[in-house]
């Protein structure tokens, strides 16, 4: 069962990312997410690729990573070219400034202690924990999902809350990983919850309209009399 439930939580990697990208395509706007979020959920697959090249694991146990990757990074591309006119310089910088480092990091990865790689790993369940979080705080505050792929959402909950039952199930004794990913998919929840209530809506409401009564105009004078 724990077998069957791990290739089914690697499909469902591979397919999250799809919907999101195709609905910022067909409204031509990244409204309503957070770039927090984005950078946390595409540093971590990558950090965890690398982690997994420094082991010497087999791809067949990281090898979902590159399409969620490869796809999280064309969101955040897609966002930052959709939003380039309305994005402020600091925020672009802290979008982007991670990028060149990251490969550094990976083509020394001999030059790092395997202490390092372990803490770098282990930090990545909290930031994308925390990334979600951010956005459906976001997403409280502005009363709006903005667009937001509900399909996406529904796709990683499952994911995520089959990786958790998978974990229970084959528990070995370890508390940590169980726990934060049980916690990730209960914020994922929050924000498929979220995309519900709110909706499609992108934050603007359809204003009455209002009907202004025509005050009596004053009859002219003929100057002219």
């Amino acid at each position: 069962l724990v077998k069957i439930l791990s290739y089914m939580v690697m499909f469902l990697s591979i397919t999250t990312n799809i919907p999101q990208i195709a609905k910022i395509l067909f409204k031509k706007s990244s409204k309503g997410i957070s770039c927090f979020s984005m950078v946390a959920e595409t540093i971590a697959p990558c950090i965890y690729i690398a982690y997994s090249i420094h082991f010497n694991q087999p791809i067949c146990t990281f090898g979902e990573k590159f399409f969620i990757a490869s796809t999280r990074m064309i969101i955040l591309c897609m966002s930052i070219y959709y939003s380039r006119k309305s994005i402020s310089r600091r925020k672009l910088i802290g979008m982007t400034a991670w990028m060149p480092i990251l490969p550094l990091v990976i083509l020394n990865q001999a030059h790092i202690s395997d202490t390092v790689w372990r803490a770098l790993l282990l930090c990545t369940f909290p930031s994308v924990i925390m990334g979600r979080l951010v956005q459906a705080i976001q997403n409280f505050r502005k009363k709006s999902t903005g667009n937001l792929s509900r399909e996406m959402f529904t796709i990683s909950f499952t994911a995520i809350s089959t990786r958790a039952l998978s974990l229970w199930l084959g528990w070995n004794g370890e508390y940590l990983r169980p726990i934060l990913t049980t916690l990730f998919s209960l914020v994922t929840l929050t924000n498929l919850l979220q995309i519900i209530r709110y909706g499609d809506k992108n934050g603007e409401k359809e204003q009455p309209t209002r009907v202004c009564a025509l005050e009596p105009q004053p009859k002219s004078q003929n100057i002219f009399c």
